[in-house]
């Protein structure tokens, strides 16, 4: 009887850690997809080479850079230059680190130590390829983890289902409070 009740609150206890998890990560969201232009943003970075979940103690030296010039980075990014089902992980690129929005950019007097700036460029090969551009933004307001899981299949759908060929590149923005997270992923392709 004593085994029977240790049993059950365990499996109790295991239900309610899964429901809260469920909740908190945001996993019961859907991600909203839609067509888009990719806004104009001026990026302030690190470059990194290895697999994609080591890339937080990089957004991380990025933010503190610009903390200690009392400049608040409320949306960071990474834009993924490699296609982690392709090759070795430890080879994956990507720049990570604050994006702005070029008209609201800080203008920087003093330089970033081991910190690059740019704007977003496409990576067309062609200048005709610009006419048969089409972008895809697909937005999820869960854990940024999850946006592989929830944003990505249904952008590859979509763009399969109108014939586009997507760029290895993407573009994650995240923004994040203490209460919401949301991250926005660009994907663009050539039809």
């Amino acid at each position: 009887m004593i085994l029977k009740n240790i049993l059950g609150a365990l499996v109790l206890s295991l239900l309610t850690i899964c429901a809260f998890l469920y909740f908190k990560t945001g996993a019961h969201k859907d991600a909203v997809i839609s067509e888009s232009t990719i806004p104009d943003f001026q990026f302030f970075y690190k470059d990194h080479t290895g697999p994609y979940h080591e890339i937080n103690s990089l957004l991380i030296s990025v933010e503190e850079a610009f903390e200690k010039l009392e400049i608040k980075c409320t949306k960071t990014f990474g834009l993924y230059l490699s296609d982690p089902s392709k090759g070795d992980h430890d080879r994956l690129k990507s720049k990570v680190g604050c994006a702005f929005d070029s008209n609201n950019s800080p203008q920087l007097f003093t330089p970033l130590p081991d910190i690059k700036s740019s704007f977003y460029d496409l990576p067309l090969k062609n200048p005709e390829d610009a006419s048969r551009l089409k972008c895809y933004k697909g937005s999820f307001t869960g854990s940024p983890s999850l946006s592989a899981i929830k944003v990505y299949p249904k952008i590859k759908d979509r763009a399969e289902e109108e014939g586009v060929k997507l760029f290895t590149q993407a573009l994650e923005i995240y923004e994040s409070s203490e209460k919401t997270h949301k991250t926005t992923v660009y994907l663009c392709g050539i039809k």
